[in-house]
């Protein structure tokens, strides 16, 4: 096709992903080779999509969904123990167990007394057999086909089929929704926010501007490398439950590196915000009282990580706390989650109705890299903000209306 380069590894990897889609929906036996190119070109091969390596490279939460019946093995067929049910219905009202892509690919999917074979492994021993890969025989596999494979032919299309249908459906995001750009997205179906509720648009008290509800939801986004920068965080939201239990807020950072992050939550009467040290063994909490206003009306929540390490937090556009990590600090490649904590699981109540994440210099400018509003945000322009100043001007909305 004019324009596209068929030699281009981000362009195979998309080129596989729609054939993929394509070959579910027709249920064609393409798939017998649509799907272990797609695993191999976008998840294994070392040259294959960038997308997927960029994707990770933030920590992004992208969980297979799968039946609970998954990993049960509750069909026989000869010595063989399989799982029939992997591919989780959305909607369907049913459990679902989740794990990652990765994980999926090592999952045992067909055991014997004496062997047991991982999604990947009968994947590759269809590919194997069907003249994909020119890698040298695997006598496991080999065995697993003829034995299994041929005779079951049917049943193995099926698990094909529900196989090919669970990592489609996982690399929605991937491909269709990151765009290696800033917008956030959940991946998780029944975990998204609520804007409408009985056909209208959810409100915050007092002021009536639009609002998202986050109750067991969350939403995340890619925040990208920005070396000898701060990060600062404002939102304006309104608590809806007090509890006992830690809740969070938001979240910043990165699960598999040992770098400082950014969290902000409540537990009883406490609205808390910490930040751990270069080292990850280390923090800062900054506490503020949980007062009737921050319940009943929309206010407005900063959080700022400088690159001296001076960490603060203010309410309503004044500084109420302030610390330091005793660390310098740079804004590193990871992710910002609204609404949970970083492995997307601890969840706050909360509604928000607008969002702004900034970088910070040393010399205390600040910078936008990502906005959101259920209405449109005044004009974004850069300011002098010291970790001393008192008056915390925000661009969210100057006023709280």
């Amino acid at each position: 096709m004019a324009g596209q380069n068929p030699f281009d590894p981000e362009e195979r990897g998309l080129q596989r992903y729609i054939q993929l889609g394509r070959d579910i929906k027709d249920q064609s036996e393409r798939l017998f080779d649509s799907l272990p190119l797609f695993v191999r070109i976008v998840m294994t091969e070392k040259g294959g999509s960038s997308r997927w390596k960029e994707f990770n490279k933030f920590d992004l939460i992208n969980p297979v969904q799968l039946d609970d019946g998954f990993g049960k093995r509750t069909s026989v067929f000869n010595d063989y123990r399989f799982d029939s049910k992997i591919f989780y219905q959305p909607g369907s009202g049913k459990k679902q167990k989740l794990l990652s892509c990765s994980e999926f690919l090592q999952a045992v999917l067909l055991k014997t007394p004496s062997d047991a074979f991982s999604v990947q492994e009968f994947i590759l021993s269809i590919a194997y057999h069907r003249g994909i890969h020119n890698s040298r025989d695997d006598p496991r596999l080999t065995i697993l086909y003829n034995d299994f494979i041929i005779p079951n032919h049917e049943i193995s299309f099926s698990l094909l089929i529900d196989v090919a249908r669970t990592l489609y459906d996982a690399f929605e995001e991937v491909f269709l929704k990151f765009s290696l750009d800033n917008n956030f997205f959940t991946r998780e179906h029944g975990f998204q926010p609520q804007t409408v509720e009985n056909g209208k648009i959810i409100r915050a008290p007092g002021t009536g501007q639009p609002a998202i509800r986050f109750n067991r939801s969350y939403l995340q986004g890619p925040i990208r490398a920005c070396m000898s920068h701060g990060l600062r965080i404002s939102t304006k939201l309104s608590l809806l439950e007090k509890s006992k239990k830690t809740r969070f807020l938001f979240a910043y950072g990165h699960r598999e590196k040992r770098t400082p992050s950014i969290s902000c939550m409540y537990a009883g009467d406490q609205l808390i915000a910490t930040a751990s040290s270069v080292q990850g063994n280390e923090s800062k909490s900054l506490k503020t009282r949980i007062t009737p206003i921050l319940q009943d009306s929309l206010f407005i929540l900063e959080v700022a990580l400088y690159p001296t390490g001076e960490f603060i937090l203010g309410i309503n556009e004044k500084l109420i706390e302030s610390s330091s990590i005793n660390t310098s600090f740079s804004v590193y490649n990871g992710k910002f989650i609204l609404g949970a904590d970083l492995d997307g699981v601890r969840n706050g109540s909360f509604l928000q109705a607008e969002l702004s994440i900034e970088n910070i210099t040393k010399q205390g400018w600040t910078k936008r890299v990502f906005s959101s509003a259920l209405r449109r945000l005044p004009p974004y322009s850069e300011r002098y903000l010291a970790p001393d100043m008192e008056d915390r001007a925000t661009q969210i909305g100057n006023k709280l209306s």
